[in-house]
């Protein structure tokens, strides 16, 4: 047997010898530089803008995935959408991570699925334009159960873990007693050269919630040395004000301890540094070195106690109690969105010591299902009307099955100006010691909901007040707190003119009769003390 078989064992190594020799085919060669070239999965998570999930996962899993965008979002520090898979397949976007089941992927995206080493995968796929062209497009892929372990999903992605059953401890936000610039995130500050530097860095957020009532700096840098006898100047500005000139001398550095008046503060607030050129020339100017000590230079905001229910005070009128969120409807992708945004805005507080907050989130079905006064709660319905009588003569908007009612031509000019455009309102308000945010979004479209939200973290440069409005592209601040319509104030005069037009004949004689007898009293009065001053001179 052995020497029937060994010709056979013969024949097969030569083969393997000819095929190894024999170069791979063009297609080959390009595959496997393909495949090669690709960077790793993980190194483009960074360039992510999108998260597309199976339409499916979004009634069963909206906290998870809320938590999943809002972790993308802290992570990178960029605005994070999210898409169903349907729409994304279409997309000839590349900046996506597709998560979920392999079944439901179609099988032209499965084809071009190429291998990794970890469970993050990199899809390659054409997809056709309008134009008829057709566009590579790469996607980072993330494969799932059925039922996905969303905790698992988050440690892959490098998130820390999400809270996502909901925090029941009060809502904080404390500010601290000093920040430094360090502290505040702020980048390295150095100023260089003998020609104008001007370098401006954003305030964070957390310090614009209240009206100061003082402020308080200890500026410290230092800069490289000077010529005896010349100089160089510092310009210290917030939002433009000037608040302080520093003079550079020989000294090498700055140590200055000083108050400035209270500035309205607001999103988008910046401090600027201002280099001014250089009054020297020769060695050292050029070479100028100014750097600004971020570890020890501090400042001390002390506030007013009013945190009324503004958006300008959001979410620094929200603390105090445990924060919940109620909804009645089937939430839609935009709207998970939206809320993974706001929830980004209740995290962006004034100690980094604080755990990240998730209010618990619960579907209910009308009002009789809405917490006590013992939480704070944001409210997001599509039909405020049944809540019409919980919140009775709380509210400035009123809604009703006809329409929505409110005291302000203001609104009543801009329902004018919009008319059938999809529309979320916004409105914050007290109830028996409970803030409550009503969010009443549209039944069609859930992307004014993303704008309003986006509204409430935008640079703006005067108070906001305490309705927010928004379609799909824009946003508008009412403050109607104190205002009545104007046919309200035209009614009053007209019903006060009638008044004086029937009784002012009245109403002179009444007058005319009290002076009258003002002006007897006066006398009768002073012929009294003249008498007693006669009587005592006698």
């Amino acid at each position: 047997m052995i020497r029937f078989a060994l010709p056979f064992l013969l024949l097969g190594l030569c083969s393997t010898a000819l095929a190894n020799l024999h170069p791979q085919s063009p297609k080959n060669q390009k595959d496997s530089l393909a495949i090669n070239s690709l960077p790793l999965p993980e190194e483009l998570l960074p360039e992510i803008t999108r998260i597309a999930v199976p339409e499916s996962w979004v009634e069963r899993y909206p906290a998870e995935l809320i938590g999943l965008q809002l972790g993308m979002k802290r992570k990178f520090g960029k605005a994070i959408s999210l898409r169903g898979l349907a729409e994304d397949q279409s997309n000839p976007i590349s900046e996506v991570l597709v998560i979920g089941p392999k079944n439901d992927l179609d099988s032209m995206i499965l084809a071009g699925l190429s291998p990794s080493a970890s469970r993050l995968s990199i899809l390659n796929h054409p997809v056709d334009l309008d134009s008829g062209e057709i566009k590579p497009v790469r996607k980072l892929y993330l494969e799932t159960t059925e039922n996905p372990d969303f905790q698992a999903l988050y440690r892959v992605l490098g998130l820390p873990s999400m809270p996502t059953a909901g925090s029941a401890t009060v809502y904080a936000y404390d500010w601290l007693d000093t920040y430094s610039l360090a502290y505040m995130n702020f980048p390295d500050l150095h100023l260089i050269g003998e020609k104008l530097q001007v370098h401006s860095v954003n305030i964070p957020t957390y310090l614009s919630k209240a009206k100061l009532k003082s402020l308080s700096v200890h500026f410290r840098a230092s800069h490289s040395s000077i010529p005896k006898g010349n100089r160089r100047f510092l310009n210290f500005y917030l939002n433009n004000n000037l608040l302080r000139t520093f003079q550079l001398t020989a000294n090498n550095g700055v140590d200055e301890l000083f108050e400035i008046p209270p500035i309205v503060l607001a999103p988008g607030s910046y401090f600027t540094f201002e280099l001014l050129p250089a009054d020297f020339s020769g060695p050292g100017s050029k070479d100028f070195d100014l750097e600004i000590d971020l570890e020890n230079t501090l400042i001390s905001p002390e506030y007013r106690s009013e945190f009324p229910l503004l958006f300008s005070s959001f979410p620094k009128n929200m603390e105090g109690k445990p924060l919940e969120i109620r909804y009645d409807f089937t939430l839609r992708l935009a709207e998970l969105e939206a809320l993974g945004n706001l929830l980004d805005i209740l995290n962006q507080r004034p100690q980094k010591e604080y755990p990240l907050y998730f209010p618990k989130m619960t579907r209910i079905n009308g009002p009789e299902e809405l917490p006590m006064g013992d939480t704070h709660l944001i409210l997001l319905t599509q039909s405020p009307e049944q809540y019409e009588e919980v919140f009775k003569n709380l509210k400035k908007i009123a809604y009703s099955p006809e329409g929505l009612s409110h005291k302000s031509d203001e609104i009543g000019l801009f329902l004018k100006n919009h008319p059938q455009t999809p529309l979320t309102w916004m409105e914050l308000f007290a109830r028996d010691g409970q803030h409550v945010l009503l969010i009443s979004n549209d039944l069609q479209d859930g992307r004014p909901l993303v704008e309003a939200i986006d509204g409430i973290e935008d640079y703006y440069v005067t108070d906001m007040g305490n309705i927010l409005v928004a379609d799909a592209s824009h946003y508008y601040y009412f403050d109607i707190r104190l205002k009545e319509l104007k046919s309200q104030r035209v009614e009053n005069r007209e019903s006060f003119e009638s008044f004086w037009m029937g009784y002012r004949l009245y109403l002179s004689a009444f007058l005319l009769i009290l002076i009258v007898v003002l002006l007897l009293y006066v006398y009768q009065k002073s012929q009294t003390a003249k008498k007693k001053i006669e009587d005592a001179r006698t």
